[in-house]
């Protein structure tokens, strides 16, 4: 385990779910990373709830099921429920942000969790906040990169 902790968001998922020409292969080696243990990884419920939406709504409930089990089975995968101090820390991040309440929850869970990053491919998230550095999936790869060599 390299030490690095990093709240996943969405996009990292759906990156590679779609294969988008531009975040795909960082996303994918983001989510490899996990599955080998050089990233500790935590997943809101949120991000959940969001992945299985788009599942349920193009009537794929059998790759839903997939999803849902590969994120129960990673032991690297740590997934992070909805708690009443992750909500009023959501609230928080969000007066002072401004960020859209679901990007507010899952900065907040990567604070309440201690994680050392938000790795997120959406522009609208601050640089930082309360400890925490928001990264693209690029730049994640070479921070994990770098994590290796030492």
């Amino acid at each position: 385990m390299s030490g690095i902790k990093a709240c996943l968001d969405t996009n990292v998922f759906l990156n590679v779910l779609n294969k988008e020409a531009i975040y795909y292969s960082h996303s994918r080696e983001v989510l490899q990373a996990v599955e080998r243990g050089s990233l500790e990884a935590f997943v809101p419920t949120l991000v959940i709830a969001e992945m299985l939406t788009g599942f349920y709504i193009e009537e794929r409930k059998t790759d839903a099921q997939k999803f849902l089990s590969a994120l129960i089975s990673d032991e690297h995968m740590k997934i992070v429920p909805l708690s009443v101090d992750i909500a009023a820390s959501s609230a928080k991040v969000r007066a002072e942000t401004g960020l859209k309440l679901p990007d507010a929850m899952i900065l907040a869970t990567a604070i309440k969790t201690q994680a050392d990053f938000v790795v997120s491919n959406d522009d609208r998230f601050p640089p930082t906040c309360e400890g925490v550095r928001t990264v693209k999936s690029a730049e994640m790869v070479v921070l994990l990169k770098r994590a290796k060599k030492k």
